[in-house]
């Protein structure tokens, strides 16, 4: 469910009023988030490792209130989101094809994976990998984190393309998972609009997913 805010009254009006000036009003971050045995955890329990971020990811951005406001079609109406979803750009075929699908979030981690994995598992390659996208788009459908991974590579810094215009969820990319120092980190790369989200908030996502990654293993012990 959406709720129309009251520009006149928002708190970030003054934030939206300068940020709709710019031709591009994303602002994108990059960092490491530690994630040291994350992997077995999520292999113990049966959970693809993707899903596994995921899901914390998701529940970071639904715990932030500034990630779930949302700019309508046409550009002129502010939503908020009672919860945030992914889209995730997923892996179809041995030659890089992939296709897009929508992942309902759950609270609960394994109920979330359980339901991802079934709809990953009836996935099938598209001649057209954005047509999942494009229907989201087509029905003005915002409530969405755009997940995508490159499991393969690892990165300092990435751009993101966008569409120019107020309107777009974020937008992430996991890279490589590396080990250093006995620690192992998770590259993760968010851009999101500068209108609702300030550093302060980016800061507070990539703490809460550090602490989603492990508190996902201190509630099963």
């Amino acid at each position: 469910m959406k709720h129309k805010i009251d520009l006149d009254k928002f708190e970030r009006k003054h934030s939206v009023d300068f940020f709709s000036t710019f031709a591009v009003p994303f602002v994108t971050l990059t960092s490491e988030v530690e994630c040291t045995g994350a992997r077995q955890r999520a292999k113990q329990q049966g959970i693809s490792f993707f899903l596994y971020y995921t899901h914390a990811m998701l529940k970071a951005t639904n715990a932030i209130k500034e990630f779930k406001y949302r700019v309508g079609a046409g550009g002129k109406e502010i939503y908020l989101y009672d919860e945030i979803h992914a889209l995730a750009i997923i892996t179809t075929g041995n030659e890089g094809k992939y296709n897009t699908l929508f992942l309902p979030y759950h609270d609960d981690l394994l109920t979330f994976a359980t339901e991802a994995q079934q709809r990953i598992d009836r996935l099938e390659a598209a001649d057209d990998p954005f047509s999942n996208e494009q229907e989201t788009l087509d029905n003005d459908r915002q409530d969405l984190l755009l997940i995508s991974a490159v499991p393969t590579l690892s990165f300092t810094g990435v751009n993101f393309a966008q569409r120019g215009s107020m309107e777009s969820y974020p937008l992430s990319l996991i890279g490589k998972m590396t080990l250093r120092e006995g620690k192992e980190y998770l590259p993760i790369a968010i851009t999101v609009n500068h209108a609702f989200v300030d550093g302060y908030h980016l800061s507070q996502f990539y703490e809460k997913v550090r602490e989603n990654l492990f508190r996902e293993a201190e509630r099963r012990r």
